[in-house]
């Protein structure tokens, strides 16, 4: 499989797979006596022919040969300068004998002659596209892929071209240079209680993924979405809920004041089993555990804004099995669970009843808080940037530092790379003090009646702050501090991995400043800015916020 290391681009469904029949074929040790329907491929769609499949194998083989040969030539130039990669003893001296290495190969003549060979098949599967219309830029690289067909098994053979990972069709996919698909179509239910009244728009984003580090933050790219929705469902695995990545999900949510808007679609509840579970009920508290659990977790970092989020998602929560089956084949109860969840969408496009209620805060404590915000995250990212250490260790590769600094030097519209995501992680941190300030109000101009109404006039709160929070950390960390990246980036040789993060820790210093007394210019723009953030949300609701006497 030609993938990188990440498994997000997988160039084998372009250029076709290693295919090698001399290694031994597979046994019958792993049969566990059912068909593999996810093995079949759709009708009437074509797999890739032998003969094509044989001359794939011979540009790969080629290619192969090609790149080694690179290697080789790349390597030896540079192990008569700084000696064989074996022989580096530290870790930063790996580091730069391979930084300087992927740097002299992208500048050697056969690199580019590979690049060229890869875009020029990446071409000749767009030319090979029969149905639809392309949109190219200036270069000629496709840029949207338009096409209309009432008939959904034609609709969908030609969408497969650009989503499919069938194995039969590795060497004819264009999936792997896809960002995005938008669909316009008629849902329908095969019963009559199934179906869908209304109009819905689904967005389905990327997976939030399955690391085991501890996740902080999620992508931009999601959040931004929050305020665009009506509904944010996330769909997890009822087996294992609640890890760290839905974890992250919900506490972005809450802490932007759309707690209202959660849901979660538990997948695989017809796998939850086990002597302990004597009933439905049993196993459906084994799953609603792990959310009480996950409210606590962010009980303690977000504040009281969490205690909503049992209640809400117990009233949110649809249990989810035997999916995979025909239609006939699901159960009943499963059926009216999605006919369940399909109505809750359509509720949540009504337009909820302003209560009517404004807080009264002073800024006492903000400070505080912020300081202890920046601390955080300055001090994560000096451990990804390894300038601090910490067990077990979670310095981040040189390479992924580098491609992150890329992006944010070349003013790339996404500055994340994977996990890699400073906006977000600033962001997230200032949020969770923020939201747990905000649950303690100095008083109110006009009192809630009740909890309920306490919780969402201070959601309106968060969500007046989320916005112009967001773009403010965007303009600290990239546009501000955008001399300061190229600079970072534009270093090269041995000992540079070690000044780039030097360069990146100071930045991140200047972006989010130590904010104590005395408080230096900058922190006190910093902090300035956010208090003004969170006044014009208070005010905005009709609440007041002073500032407190600073010592």
């Amino acid at each position: 499989m030609i993938s990188d290391a990440e498994q997000s681009f997988r160039l084998s469904y372009i250029t076709g797979d290693w295919d090698d029949q001399t290694t031994t074929t597979e046994t019958d040790d792993f049969d566990f006596g059912e068909e593999d329907n996810d093995r079949l491929l759709p009708a009437g769609d074509v797999q890739v022919a032998d003969k094509e499949r044989l001359e794939n194998m011979h540009r790969l083989v080629k290619r192969v040969a090609a790149i080694r040969s690179l290697a080789e030539t790349v390597g030896t130039d540079i192990t008569k300068t700084l000696g064989p990669l074996k022989e580096q003893k530290k870790r930063a001296d790996k580091d730069a004998w391979n930084e300087i290495f992927s740097e002299s190969a992208k500048q050697n003549a056969g690199f580019g002659e590979l690049v060229d060979e890869i875009l020029k098949e990446i071409k000749q599967r767009v030319d090979a596209v029969e149905r639809g219309s392309f949109e190219f830029d200036d270069s000629g690289w496709p840029l949207i892929w338009t096409f209309s067909e009432h008939r959904r098994d034609e609709f969908l053979k030609q969408v497969r071209i650009f989503t499919s990972n069938h194995y039969t069709q590795f060497g004819k996919l264009l999936t792997p240079i896809v960002e995005s698909v938008r669909i316009l179509w008629q849902l329908e239910g095969k019963r009559t209680n199934m179906s869908s009244g209304e109009k819905l728009v689904l967005i389905d984003g990327q997976g939030l993924g399955h690391s085991e580090k501890t996740a902080t933050s999620i992508s931009t790219n999601i959040s931004d979405r929050f305020g665009d929705v009506d509904m944010i469902l996330l769909v997890d695995n009822a087996e294992q809920p609640m890890l760290t990545a839905p974890i992250a999900l919900l506490r972005a949510a809450i802490t932007s004041g759309y707690t209202h808007k959660l849901a979660v679609a538990f997948t695989h509840f017809d796998l939850v089993t086990g002597p302990n579970f004597r009933t439905q009920q049993h196993r459906r508290e084994h799953v609603m555990n792990a959310v009480r659990t996950a409210a606590q977790i962010l009980r303690e970092e977000c504040g009281d804004v969490s205690d909503a989020l049992e209640s809400q998602i117990d009233k949110h929560a649809f249990l989810l099995g035997a999916l995979d089956k025909e239609m006939s084949k699901i159960p009943g109860g499963v059926k009216n669970v999605i006919a369940d969840m399909l109505q809750k969408m359509q509720d949540s496009m009504k337009v909820s009843l302003d209560v009517n209620a404004a807080p009264r805060y002073s800024s006492e404590g903000l400070d505080l808080a912020l300081q202890a915000a920046t601390d955080k995250f300055k001090k994560d990212w000096r451990v990804k940037l390894g300038i601090e250490n910490e067990w077990p260790p979670r310095k981040e590769h040189w390479g992924r530092i580098k491609a992150l600094n890329r992006r944010f030097a070349e003013e790339w519209e996404n500055t994340e790379y994977f996990d890699l995501r400073p906006i977000a992680d600033l962001e997230q941190q200032i949020k969770n003090v923020v939201s747990k300030w905000l649950d303690d109000p100095n008083g109110w101009i006009i009192a809630p009646n009740n909890d309920d109404e306490r919780r969402a006039v201070i959601d309106k709160v968060r969500g007046g702050v989320n916005d112009p929070l967001s773009k403010d950390i965007k303009q600290y960390l990239a546009e501000t501090e955008l001399d300061a990246w190229e600079l970072a980036y534009e270093h090269h040789g041995y000992g540079s991995t070690k000044i780039r993060a030097q360069d990146i820790d100071e930045l991140f210093e200047r972006a989010a400043p130590e904010i104590g007394y005395p408080m230096s210019d900058n922190a006190d723009r910093f902090s300035s800015a956010i208090r003004e953030i969170i006044q014009d949300a208070v005010e905005g609701i009709g609440g007041t916020f002073n500032e407190a006497d600073h010592p």
